[in-house]
């Protein structure tokens, strides 16, 4: 899944693009 920076492989490299995943919620909200 690469797409747009909401994938689920962002979190896994450490740093979200931009954004946080609320723990196991599954929610992405803004970091900024």
């Amino acid at each position: 899944m690469m797409g747009g920076g909401e994938c689920s492989e962002s979190v896994t490299v450490g740093e979200p693009r931009g954004q946080l995943k609320t723990g196991d919620t599954g929610q992405w909200l803004p970091s900024h």
